[in-house]
C-alpha cells in the first residue's frame, strides 16, 4: 500500500537549504505538506541532526543587553541568526524595545497633549498613543480642562452651524469634534436609521462583493458603512482570524521600518489594523520611518 505524495528530488533539495534554518512549519508551507511529513523527511534525509542552533547563554546575554537599544538587525547580524529568530527569542523571554524621547518630541508632547487628539500627535513623533500618554503623564503634562458651553456660545452655535466648519472653530475657538458633538446633542444633525426593505435585502445578496461597496451603496441610497453592517447582519459576510505564516512574519520583521503599513497590508492581502496589530505584538512599533521619510 502506497502513502502519501513521493518527494521529488527538487522538494529535498529545498528540505535540506531551509529546513535547518528555518523549522518544519517554514518548508511544510512551501511545499505545501503536512508538519509531519516533513519531519520524518528531514529524519529520513538527514536534515534532522543540523536543525537550529540553540541558544548559548553568550547570546541570551548579548540579546538582553543589545536588543532594546539597538534594535533586530544588529543582534541578527551580531549573532549570525535570522531577524524571526531573534524576534521570537525576545518574545519569549519578554524582551521589548523602548525607545528614548527626544527634546522635541517632549517639546510637542508638552504644547499639543490635551488639544490634539493623541492619534495626531503619533503624526509627529514616531511614540505609540500608549507611549504618548505614559510620557505625558512623566513630563507633568495634564489634559485641559473642558471648558463649558455657555448659553451665549450654544446661541452662537445655531445662528451660523451652516456656514463653512473652518470658520465655525475659529468663531468658537472650540475644535470640531466639541462642536459636532454639541450639534448632535441641540438636534443640528439629524441621523436617521435607514429601513432595509425587501427589495433592498435582495438587491444587496445579488450584488455584495460582486461590484465596489461604494457603488452599491449608490444604487441603494444608503452610506458604504450601512451596506457592511447589513452584510453582516445577513451573513454574507463572516470575520474570521486568519493566522500569519512563517513567511508572512519574516516579511513583517524584514520590511516593517521601510515599506508603508498599506503596502504591507496589499502584499499581504491583509487590512491594515491587522498589519499594525501584528507589528506591535512582535515589538516592531517605533522602527518605521517618519512620514517625510518613507518610500
Amino acid at each position: 500500500m502506497k502513502f502519501g505524495r513521493p518527494w521529488t528530488q527538487g522538494e529535498i533539495s529545498l528540505l535540506r537549504a531551509y529546513y535547518p534554518d528555518r523549522g518544519s512549519r517554514y518548508v511544510a508551507e512551501a511545499l505545501r505538506r503536512t508538519i509531519w511529513a516533513v519531519q520524518q523527511a528531514a529524519r529520513k534525509y538527514g536534515a534532522r541532526s543540523e536543525r537550529f542552533r540553540p541558544w548559548t547563554n553568550r547570546d541570551l546575554e548579548f540579546l538582553r543587553t543589545h536588543y532594546a537599544a539597538k534594535g533586530v538587525a544588529h543582534v541578527a547580524k551580531a549573532l549570525g541568526r535570522t531577524a524571526y529568530s531573534v524576534v521570537a527569542k525576545a518574545s519569549k523571554l519578554n524582551i521589548r524595545r523602548f525607545f528614548s524621547w527626544t527634546p522635541e518630541e517632549d517639546e510637542h508632547v508638552r504644547r499639543w497633549y490635551g488639544t490634539k487628539p493623541v492619534r495626531e500627535i503619533t503624526r509627529s513623533v514616531k511614540h505609540t498613543p500608549q507611549a504618548i500618554i505614559v510620557r505625558a503623564k512623566h513630563l507633568g503634562v495634564q489634559r485641559r480642562t473642558i471648558r463649558p458651553w455657555t448659553p451665549a456660545d450654544i446661541e452662537l452655535l445655531k445662528a451660523n452651524f451652516a456656514v463653512a466648519r473652518s470658520s465655525l472653530i475659529k468663531l468658537l475657538g472650540r475644535n470640531e469634534m466639541s462642536i459636532r458633538y454639541k450639534a448632535a446633542r441641540l438636534g443640528l444633525i439629524q441621523r436617521h436609521k435607514h429601513r432595509w426593505t425587501m427589495k433592498e435585502r435582495e438587491m444587496l445578496k445579488i450584488w455584495y462583493k460582486k461590484i465596489p461597496t461604494a457603488e452599491l451603496a449608490k444604487k441603494l441610497g444608503v452610506t458604504r458603512d450601512a451596506v457592511r453592517r447589513m452584510a453582516t447582519l445577513t451573513g454574507l459576510t463572516r470575520y474570521m482570524l486568519r493566522r500569519y505564516s512563517t513567511w508572512e512574519r519574516e516579511f513583517i520583521v524584514k520590511n516593517y521600518a521601510t515599506m508603508r503599513h498599506r503596502d504591507i497590508a496589499r502584499r499581504l492581502q491583509r487590512s491594515v489594523g491587522a498589519v499594525e496589530a501584528f507589528a506591535a505584538k512582535l515589538g516592531l512599533t517605533g522602527t518605521k520611518k517618519k512620514h517625510g521619510e518613507q518610500p
